[in-house]
Formats: structure tokens, C-alpha cells, sequence
């Protein structure tokens, strides 16, 4: 039977013998309304192909990016050879080789009405899935052969999507709550925890945008992370982890960190398909839909995060026996809560297992006073016993008493380290008799243990506490013992200068020790500078020797160095400041090689810059006052923020006092988050007169505590969460659980060390100011009713 004319040049370019595409069979139109496709082809140029049923044969455009699902979008669209009338429902892979070769799917389907259909314009109504309501299409000319139309959406009636940008720019991941023990459940699904950047991925025709869960743009990072390919629809947002996959198909964090190796998405929840936001919907139908819309050709840029239902112990086992990071369960009929960390959600960490020799320790501090803060643990090689970490976490009341009696019994003045640790001050050494069983997450960069726990004694002799497999990890992101240091990362490179300056000489602490503090304390630190413009606090000489603030960025900053221009403070300035933006490790390395020893950020980010994210009580002591009282103060503004509804996160400032920050969402200004921590302050003065003061004129404070609610303003700053601080011993503005607020708390046990070993066994216990806002209206009305 011979083609039909219209039909020659779709025969003419194929070969039925290899390619799967229909031939024509002299389909004929139903009785019913004309028939419409939208089929997505990833062919040599990923498009979608619109065909409308007309006169016996489907009339084809290549539309490159999609036919708009929302108004305001006029899309090209290039009309093609006419297509059978059996290709209505094709969707195969074309080999390669021939005429359009790659991957055809069907993504909408449907009847359709045209008012209008001439040779330069059509007028059309479409009743599809994703396709509902008026499209227009006109003829606007041709190039080489091809007539070229603008497609749109009609704004003459019907219901049109809403575009997602708005609320994606917006959107915070839901988190997990971290449990002690993996569970089986047939109402949960558990699936592997992977080790990445966690972010949110909306693809759209015009690419792929990535946000942190903190909301920043992490295209920079990852340039080449374009997910079109990947996903079946035309827009879509996914959640996931970006990762860095080694041979056995694990997640290695620290590969990403360093930029090795290609990355990939894996997927494991559907937020958002071609107009529909699915958050409502529970987790088992938006994952039957995420596993519908990956492409099978997205591997190995983007993979799906495989799960198992109801077994949840099975899981961590196996997890355990890989080596990766934990499980997550959640449960299968929960909704999707955005920056909600909830019970719906539940992660489990694995921990592995090593034998080490114990080589001193630390000195304690409030409950733990009289006996050991943390073991100074390492193991041997073929150069002698190399530090790998504090512990100090797992022991048990009896243990810390027997076994600080064990280790003064084996006292030395010697340090057994072939190396001795950072932070050595106030350590003390012992014999390397004991060893001890230590559960860990996994290695750093640095041969450190990272989240290390004590899990009891050992009898395994000390010389067969051995790294038989030592880290396979590269060179150490920050070499202290080098004179200076180049780092690479992603086509960026950095020169870090004078490592050996003394900056805490006392100490023994030099400035290479400082950048590689900050380099290992960077994933919990960065989410809290991310976004904001940074006043640079330098210190080039150390911490005891003259400073300076700098508000303009240097002139010989990296250009790659995220900026921005605003005015410094409330009142309009001749000029703006250049300010820099400390939002990944390089440029965090890049500030502190400055000599900028604490980190002093907005309290609000460059693209609001007039909307604080929290209120900040920032709590001052009289000289000389002990600490406790400071303590006291915190724990009243905690009662005051506890009636009012709200919650406050307590942190030292590193210094002499405390911070205790109140996260809010937008919308609030300067002027209502100073007038709150006011007006909080004035009761906590009516309620204790003796022990608080919002008294400016030091002279008039007396030995009380100021509550300084000025410190809530346009461009003034506080030293951030996990800054080291000018003063002796180099302490750290540590973020504290509110149990740990109590009589004999000492901030100045809370260094550079301590702070690392406790993001390794807790995590960030700043994280709520990043993820919980709350809301002020509230507590505003009733203190202005005087409640």
C-alpha cells in the first residue's frame, strides 16, 4: 500500500527494518474529538514533538523547551514532517544510527478543539493530563525549510499552572530525626542515609536549579549538574544528595569536599511534576511517582534512592557491612513537612569499629570535673603511634572513675605521639599500656576519627592496635606544618600563607591550625554564613596583637568570591561597602588566611538585607562577675521566651557571655526585633533587678549582666557559631543544648577540639536558628497587652 503524500518524507527518512516507529496502516480518525500527543524525545538535542490529528495524519512541531504549562510564556515550536496517525501511542528508544535516535516517551496525551486553523495561526482548546485550556499558536516565518511558530498559553480562560521559581526560592528540605536504634515496621521504609551536599533540584526546559537546605544557590558548586536528561517531565522538583560515588558505590563526602570525581543526583522524594505540587500527597505516591519520572538513561547522573519496606533492621545490618553512613525510615503515609524536622522522618547512624591505644587525656569540666574530659586515642604504624582523636563520649559513670584512676597510675610526662595533637595545652600524657574499643563514622581528610564513641576496654595488646588499612584519603585539606599551601577545587585556587605563625604563641597554636580548625568544623559552619554579607575582623599577627574591621572586600579578592554592595548601617552613607560572602570551604579558607580569627556575618542575608533571621538576646557580664550568673540570665530568658510560646538556642559567645538566638521568618525589620528583645529585657528587670541591667553606661551597670538589645541592627554583628575567638586558649562560640545550661558550665573548655568532636557525635545543635523559625506576631500582641 502506497505512503500517503503527506506521509513521504516520514517514510522516506527512516528504516522500519531497525527503527521501531510505526509505518503507516491507513489509520483512520475515531468518530470522536481529534486526538493530541506531547512526546518527549531525548534525542541528539533533548525537545518535546506536539502532534495534532488533522486530515488522517498527525501534524507535527519540535517544540525545543516544552509547551508552556504557564501564561506568559511564548515557546518556539518548528513544524516537522507529518507523522502516522499510529504514532499516537509510540514511545520506544530510536537506536543509534538512525533518523532521531534516543529515548521517545509519551508525556501527555488527550483530545483537543480548534476554533482556529489556517496557515498562519491556530486557535486550540486541549484536554490532555498536564494540558488543559486555550493555546495559541501563530506562524511567525521560516529558516532553512522550517516553519517556525511561537506556541503560548491563551489568557482568554481556563486554569493555568502556577510557575514553581516563586515557591522553590522559597522551599526547605524536611529533615530527619536522628534515633538511637534501626526498627521494623511495615508502615515505614528505610533506605540508605547518603553522605553528600543534601539539595533541592527544580529542572525546568531552561536547566536545572540547585538550593542547599538552607536555600543557597549551589549551581556554582556544581556547574555541571544539569538534570533534564534525567527526568521525564518538562518541570520537576526533586529531593536529594549530591555525592561523589566511589568504585564500590559508596558516597564519599570527603571526595566531594575536595571535588573529586564527577557528582551525582540521587533522588529520593518528588516535591513538584509539570504543575503539581505533590507535598500534601503521602510519601508512597509521590516515590511511585518519582520512580515514574526518572529517565532509565539518568544513570550515572542522577539514580534513584533504592528503599525496603517494614525492614528496617535488615538494612542497617547491611549498611553496617558496607561502611556507608546510616539508614533513614520514614513513614509511608506521612505528608512532605518543608524545614520540619519531625517524627515522620527518623535517621540512624552506623558506626565501625577499631581498636586504639589510649595516650593521654583531657581535663574535665562541670559534671566530669575530677575525672577526664575525653581519651586522646591513636594507633600504630610503621613510624610509631599516630593521634586519630578525642573521645569523649559513651563512658559510663563507673568508667570515668576507674579508668581515670587507671590512667594516673600511668602518668608520663611524655607525649606517646609521633605527632603531638593540636590543642595539647592542659592534656595529660600516660604510658601506651591501655587500649580501648572506639565506634566511629568514618575518616576525614586528616586521618582523624570523626563522631568517635567509646565502647569499652580492650585486652588486645597495644602493638596490634595497628592501621592495617589506613585512610585511603589524599592529602590533608590544611597541612599545618607546611609554610604555605595552594588548594584547588573546582577550577578556583587559593594560597594559603604563613601556616608556622604563632597566633595563640602560649599555645602553641599557629594560624595553620586555626584554617584547619575551620576547614573541619565547614559543614556545620557554613549554612549559618551562607547568604549573608561578612565584615572582615583581621588579625594578622595573632590573637593579642592589633586589629582591624574591613567592610570592603581587598581589591586583589578572588573574583570568583560571591559579593555584594549595601549601605553599612540604618542611615543612608555616601557610598556602599563591597561585602563578601563566605558560602562554600574555599572562600571560608580564603577570610581566614586574611587573619580573621572570629567570623562576623549580617544577622540578616544579602538579598533581605533589612530582615534579621533571628532576635538575638546577647548577654554581657560585668567584669569579674562568674560565669554563672550568666548561666542564671540565660535560663530566665528562656522561662520569658518559654511563656511567650517560643524557643530560643542558647550558644557561648566565646568570650565572657552567651547569645541566645530567637530564629524568625521574613518579614520581620530591624525595628521589631530590637524592640522585642527590649521589651524582654525590661521584664527580666522588673523580675530581677539584681542580676540584670539594661544599663548602657558601663559605670552605672554594677556587677550584673546587661542584656544589650542594640546589638539587633542593620550591619551589626556578633561573632558567628563555631568562631574562635581573640582571647587565651583560642575558645570557640560553641552552640549548647539548654541541659547543658547549669551551674559549672565553662566555656573555656570549649575549644577548637571540642568543638569538632562535638558536630562528630551530635551534629549541629545550632540548627534549629537555620530551620525553625517562628513566628513573632504573637508574642508581640501579648506583650503589648501587658500578658
Amino acid at each position: 500500500m502506497a505512503e500517503r503524500a503527506d506521509l513521504e518524507e516520514y517514510a522516506r527518512k527512516r528504516d522500519f527494518g531497525t527503527t521501531p516507529e510505526p509505518k503507516s496502516r491507513g489509520g483512520r480518525r475515531r468518530r470522536a474529538e481529534p486526538r493530541f500527543v506531547v512526546q518527549r524525545h531525548a534525542a541528539r538535542s533533548l525537545h518535546f514533538d506536539l502532534r495534532l490529528e488533522r486530515d488522517g495524519a498527525l501534524a507535527s512541531w519540535a517544540v525545543p523547551k516544552g509547551v508552556p504549562l504557564h501564561r506568559g510564556i511564548k515557546r518556539l515550536a518548528v513544524r516537522t514532517e507529518d507523522h502516522p496517525l499510529e504514532y499516537l501511542d509510540f514511545a520506544a528508544v530510536i537506536p543509534e544510527g538512525q533518523y532521531g535516535a534516543g529515548r521517545m516517551t509519551i508525556w501527555d496525551a488527550g483530545t483537543y478543539e480548534a476554533e482556529r486553523w489556517d496557515e498562519r495561526e491556530l486557535k486550540l482548546t486541549l484536554h490532555g493530563d498536564r494540558l488543559a485550556g486555550p493555546y495559541h499558536m501563530v506562524k511567525t516565518g521560516g529558516a532553512e525549510g522550517k516553519e517556525e511558530w511561537l506556541i503560548f498559553r491563551s489568557g482568554s480562560d481556563g486554569e493555568a499552572s502556577p510557575d514553581p521559581h516563586e515557591r522553590f526560592a522559597s522551599l526547605r528540605p524536611m529533615m530527619a530525626t536522628l534515633v538511637d536504634a534501626p526498627f521494623d515496621d511495615d508502615g515505614w521504609a528505610f533506605e540508605l542515609k547518603w553522605d553528600g551536599y543534601r539539595a533541592l533540584a527544580l529542572v525546568t526546559s531552561d536547566g536545572t536549579e540547585l538550593r542547599s537546605r538552607t536555600g543557597r544557590d549551589l549551581r556554582g558548586n556544581f556547574p555541571d549538574l544539569d538534570l533534564r536528561r534525567a527526568v521525564l517531565a518538562q518541570e520537576a522538583v526533586l529531593d536529594g544528595e549530591v555525592v561523589v560515588l566511589d568504585k564500590d558505590g559508596r558516597a564519599s563526602f570527603q571526595a566531594l569536599q575536595a571535588g573529586r570525581g564527577p557528582v551525582t543526583f540521587v533522588a529520593f522524594d518528588l516535591l513538584y511534576e509539570d504543575g503539581a505540587w505533590l507535598l500534601d500527597r503521602p510519601w508512597r505516591e509521590r516515590t511511585a511517582r518519582l520512580d515514574a519520572v526518572l529517565s532509565p538513561d539518568a544513570p550515572p547522573r542522577a539514580i534513584r534512592s533504592d528503599h525496603v519496606v517494614g525492614r528496617g533492621r535488615a538494612l542497617y545490618e547491611a549498611a553496617e557491612a558496607a561502611g556507608v553512613e546510616g539508614i533513614v525510615a520514614k513513614r509511608v503515609d506521612a505528608a512532605y513537612h518543608p524545614a520540619r524536622r519531625g517524627d515522620d522522618w527518623r535517621k540512624v547512624k552506623v558506626r565501625q569499629r577499631l581498636t586504639a591505644v589510649i595516650g593521654g587525656y583531657s581535663a574535665g569540666a562541670g559534671a566530669r570535673r575530677g575525672s577526664f574530659g575525653a581519651l586522646l586515642v591513636g594507633a600504630y604504624d610503621a613510624d610509631g603511634l599516630h593521634y586519630l582523636g578525642h573521645v569523649g563520649s559513651g563512658f559510663g559513670d563507673d568508667d570515668l572513675r576507674s579508668l581515670r584512676a587507671r590512667l594516673d597510675a600511668l602518668a608520663d610526662p611524655t607525649c606517646p605521639f609521633v605527632a603531638p595533637p593540636p590543642e595539647a595545652r592542659g592534656v595529660r600524657w600516660v604510658r601506651p599500656e591501655l587500649t580501648c574499643t572506639v565506634l566511629y563514622a568514618e575518616w576525614t581528610d586528616d586521618r582523624r576519627l570523626r563522631a568517635p564513641v567509646f565502647a569499652g576496654l580492650s585486652d588486645v595488646p597495644p602493638a596490634e592496635a595497628r592501621l592495617s588499612a589506613p585512610p585511603s584519603s589524599p592529602t590533608p585539606l590544611v597541612d599545618p606544618g607546611l609554610k604555605e599551601q595552594r588548594i584547588a577545587e573546582g577550577g578556583r585556587e587559593i594560597r594559603l600563607t604563613n601556616l608556622p605563625k604563632p597566633f595563640w604563641p602560649e599555645e602553641g597554636i599557629t594560624k595553620g591550625d586555626l584554617l584547619r580548625y575551620y576547614a573541619g568544623i565547614s559543614t556545620a559552619l557554613l549554612p549559618h554564613l551562607a547568604g549573608r554579607p561578612m565584615v572582615l575582623k583581621r588579625y594578622p599577627n595573632g590573637w593579642d596583637k592589633p586589629f582591624f574591621f574591613q567592610h570592603n572586600l581587598p581589591a586583589d579578592a578572588p573574583e570568583w568570591l560571591s559579593r555584594i554592595e549595601l549601605m553599612r548601617g540604618d542611615k543612608p552613607s555616601r557610598e556602599p561597602n563591597r561585602y563578601g560572602i563566605v558560602d562554600d570551604p574555599l572562600s571560608l579558607l580564603w577570610v581566614v588566611n586574611l587573619g580573621c580569627i572570629d567570623l562576623n556575618p549580617w544577622q540578616s542575608p544579602a538579598d533581605a538585607p533589612d530582615e534579621p533571621t533571628h532576635v538575638l538576646f546577647d548577654l554581657d557580664p560585668a567584669e569579674g562577675l562568674p560565669f554563672d550568673a550568666v548561666v542564671e540570665v540565660a535560663l530566665l530568658v528562656r522561662e520569658e521566651l518559654d511563656a511567650l510560646g517560643l524557643r530560643g538556642v542558647p550558644k557561648t559567645s566565646g568570650s565572657d557571655g552567651m547569645h541566645v538566638f530567637l530564629p524568625v521568618g521574613p518579614g520581620h525589620n530591624y525595628e521589631v526585633t530590637k524592640l522585642f528583645a527590649q521589651a524582654v529585657a525590661e521584664r527580666l528587670v522588673r523580675r530581677r533587678p539584681d542580676l540584670v541591667t539594661t544599663e548602657g553606661l558601663i559605670a552605672k551597670r554594677g556587677a550584673r549582666v546587661y542584656l544589650d538589645a542594640n546589638q539587633n541592627g542593620r550591619g551589626k554583628t556578633v561573632a558567628s557559631v563555631y568562631s574562635v575567638r581573640p582571647r587565651p586558649g583560642a575558645p570557640v562560640s560553641t552552640p549548647l543544648a539548654w541541659s547543658e545550661v547549669r551551674p559549672g558550665l565553662d566555656p573555656r573548655t570549649l575549644g577548637m577540639s571540642a568543638a569538632l568532636e562535638r558536630v562528630a557525635k551530635d551534629g549541629d545543635l545550632f540548627a534549629d536558628v537555620l530551620y525553625e523559625p517562628q513566628d513573632l506576631a504573637p508574642a508581640v500582641a501579648r506583650l503589648a497587652g501587658g500578658t
